[in-house]
């Protein structure tokens, strides 16, 4: 057994903090951009909180007398009103508020952590836990605690301005681009100039057998050769798979000849030296949870350098935690979202789309799992075959942050050599 042990508060600090803001309220509002009432370790002193927030937004005088006077009745709540007056001589000097305040927000988050990592623990001592699934939980948690603890203030829209163009002068200065190409020009006219660095999660949907992995797999090898690191989470895949059909697609060799070299003619064989590649593309065949996918990643930018783009193949791989489907559906995406964010690339997500994508022009709500995904993704594509000709596929932007939407790019799928072509063609969806 485990010693037990205090968790962390700072009683003292918060009566210096409580004696303050009823001394004089104006201060009230800045040190709620800090903390909430729930930060608070003694209950009087969130109710007094809480009390002060309300009173502040209220029209009347908020002081060392009428804030007693309003306690009157509730002793449970707040204390007896001499207790809650007695306060104001132990307040913090005006200098130390801000600071004093950081120290209870940042007690809180021990708590909370703490917490957290005692079911954790808990959990983990059963003799069929999932550890996966369970640092998986404790990632989501943990990163759940981590925003709802921001101390980002409101900014001001001149300084957001300002911002921006001083971004805007690097990027023309440095010559960085804020886009990955995808190795395919209509697709990256469609996007606005190919993948977004600042707007990052890419969700591209197909039925089964349409060709989305392998559209994935040309634009992570070109990226891989032409911009820098790429990491492709393949849970649809096996290594075998993925190997086949880089040899295919870089060698221009035929997939069934690939697969059966017995049917390679001799000047195939010639080419296969062609599919040999040194190029920073990063695979991994088992994780299955986004905190694993998570570190995979983190490990592989220490090895190899900044990712550029990462591909999962795909979305309803992911196990279920919940009895909703849906709802698992859109944790990962928005998890997916933060990761991109986190590692300062864009992430391509792969997802199943409806048979109907087949015979009309695809609707956001053929997308399985449509509302909770939307809201999340940046830009939401479709990848969909065309009845007048099978060797030509569109891509559909149905969402898109940064970029033209409802327009249609057409590509030259061979599907074969698992090979994606520019074509000319572009329009607007009906």
């Amino acid at each position: 057994m485990y010693p037990l042990r205090a968790l962390p508060s700072c009683v003292e600090i918060e009566k210096a903090v409580i004696g303050a803001l009823i001394f004089d309220s104006s201060m009230v509002a800045e040190v709620a951009t800090v903390i909430d009432r729930d930060d608070f370790w003694k209950r009087e002193h969130r109710h007094l909180f809480a009390l002060l927030v309300q009173m502040v937004a209220s029209p009347g005088v908020v002081d060392d007398v009428t804030v007693p006077m309003r306690t009157l009745g509730a002793v449970s709540l707040y204390g007896t009103p001499g207790q809650v007056a007695s306060l104001v001589s132990e307040r913090a000097i005006p200098q130390s508020l801000m600071g004093y305040a950081l120290q209870i927000r940042k007690a809180s988050r021990a708590r909370a952590m703490i917490a957290v990592l005692d079911e954790v623990s808990e959990a983990s001592r059963a003799v069929n836990a999932d550890l996966d699934l369970l640092t998986d939980g404790v990632m989501h948690r943990l990163g759940e605690l981590a925003s709802v603890t921001s101390t980002d203030t409101p900014e001001l829209a001149g300084d957001l301005v300002d911002e921006q163009l001083e971004h805007m002068r690097d990027l023309v200065e440095t010559g960085a681009a804020p886009r990955v190409r995808t190795g395919i020009l209509t697709i990256d006219r469609l996007l606005g100039g190919g993948l977004s660095i600042e707007a990052p999660l890419y969700v591209l949907a197909a039925r089964p057998g349409a060709g989305k992995s392998a559209l994935a797999l040309n634009i992570a090898d070109h990226v891989a050769a032409n911009v820098g690191p790429v990491g492709f989470i393949s849970m649809e895949m096996g290594p075998r798979m993925v190997a086949q059909r880089l040899v295919t697609a870089r060698a221009s060799v035929p997939l069934p000849a690939v697969i059966e070299p017995l049917q390679l003619a001799a000047r195939e064989w010639d080419r296969l030296d062609d599919a040999r590649s040194s190029s920073p593309l990063l695979f991994n065949f088992s994780d299955r949870h986004m905190a694993a996918i998570r570190r995979t990643c983190l490990r592989w930018q220490i090895r190899h350098g900044k990712l550029r783009l990462l591909v999962i193949d795909h979305l309803l791989q992911f196990p279920m935690r919940s009895g909703s489907e849906i709802s698992e559906l859109g944790e990962n995406t928005r998890v997916a979202r933060e990761l991109a964010f986190e590692l300062g690339c864009p992430l391509l997500l792969l997802h199943q789309a409806g048979r109907r994508t087949d015979e009309n022009e695809p609707r956001m709500s053929d997308l399985y799992g449509s509302s909770k995904i939307e809201h999340h993704a940046d830009a939401v594509l479709f990848l969909y075959e065309q009845e007048s000709d099978r060797t030509v596929v569109a891509v559909k932007a149905a969402k898109n942050r940064t970029g033209p939407v409802g327009r249609v790019a057409f590509v030259r799928f061979d599907g074969a050599k698992q090979r994606f072509k520019d074509t000319s063609d572009m329009k607007a969806a009906k």
